[in-house]
């Protein structure tokens, strides 16, 4: 079962992304029992130890965390954020996961409820290029999700890129400098053919092996040429296209296609696509049943919902409900909607 948590629905239309704004608070760290920290200091150590041995490397970046959602004025969001580290924040999941025993770090249940307090940021566009969205399978580099399917453009917020302060004050860049940056960096396309940026909703994984981070999902339409995005993925390699070994698959905007990608998850109906639907997708080849990551599963809900309306939407929750729970107002700050 994938579980979500929905902190902020912007409709089924979406809100201008300049009608959402951060606010960064230095100070909002969640608070570390001495038995977390000792539990963390430990389980750090192995994973140093075990990426040098496999010649890997782990850094330990400095993110940002979501802390809470405040509705300031009519049609402006802002979204509190708090500081946190990879280092914090990669543990704890694999503790919540199970992955590694807590008791074994003395990690105690109580600690555990603290731990879900780390939901670290992350901007998520799903991007159109002419009347198609772009997805595509992660690459052998990544943490989480390597050879699963996902959007590109998502990363996590680094404090030391998105995260600033002047005369005493500190800030947060615009969500759409974020977005924008992110789409330049993992697709490669130029910032003037980026056009509205539409954001649809704040929401989070929380079931075990996804990245237990909160997203915020948006729909970006751009100018782009489909042949540029394939020329330049070959070519020009943009910055971090690394993430996505390509080829990308770009969808139409189709109900019935985008339903079939859902029941097509192999954690779910496992119905593989028909040919009629997977000759449609660009760049999918001879795939027929897929596996999504966390962000992109709940991502194609979202773009669903905001493409062909709620109806669309509350009939794929129904028929999915195996498989999918989306949650309101639970989870480390409650859900603010007007």
């Amino acid at each position: 079962m994938r579980t979500y948590t929905l902190y902020r629905d912007f409709s089924v239309e979406g809100r201008d992304i300049s009608g959402v704004t951060g606010v960064y608070d230095s100070s909002d760290e969640v608070p570390l029992s001495d038995s977390l920290v000792t539990g963390i200091s430990k389980l750090w150590k192995e994973m140093l130890e075990d990426a040098g041995k496999s010649g890997g490397v782990l850094y330990n970046g400095q993110l940002v965390n979501v802390r809470g959602v405040e509705e300031p004025f009519d049609n402006l969001t802002a979204i509190v954020f708090g500081p946190a580290c990879f280092r914090d924040y990669i543990t704890m999941r694999i503790f919540l996961d199970r992955t590694k025993n807590p008791a074994d770090y003395g990690i105690s249940d109580s600690d555990l409820e603290i731990s879900k307090q780390f939901t670290v940021f992350s901007p998520s566009p799903i991007v159109f290029a002419e009347d198609k969205f772009i997805m595509g399978i992660k690459g052998q580099k990544v943490i989480i999700g390597t050879g699963n399917l996902g959007f590109p453009g998502g990363g996590y917020t680094e404090r030391d890129k998105d995260a600033f302060k002047s005369r005493g004050i500190s800030y947060l860049a615009p969500f759409g400098l974020m977005v924008r940056r992110q789409v330049v960096n993992e697709i490669g396309t130029p910032e003037n053919l980026i056009n509205k940026i539409q954001v649809l909703e704040l929401a989070g994984s929380t079931y075990p092996g996804s990245h237990r981070s909160t997203a915020l999902f948006c729909a970006v339409n751009t100018s782009d040429l489909i042949s540029e995005i394939k020329r330049r993925k070959i070519q020009d390699k943009p910055l971090e296209a690394w993430e996505h070994k390509g080829p990308y698959w770009f969808v139409p905007k189709d109900p019935d296609i985008v339903s079939a990608l859902l029941s097509a998850q192999e954690d779910f109906e496992g119905v593989p696509l028909s040919d009629k639907h997977a000759s449609a997708i660009d760049g999918i080849g001879d795939t027929r049943l897929i596996r999504t990551t966390g962000k992109a599963c709940y991502g194609l809900f979202a773009i669903g919902r905001h493409l062909f309306g709620e109806d669309w939407y509350q009939d794929q929750l129904e028929k999915h409900k195996d498989h999918v729970k989306i949650s309101y107002g639970e989870g480390a700050f409650e859900r603010v909607v007007r």
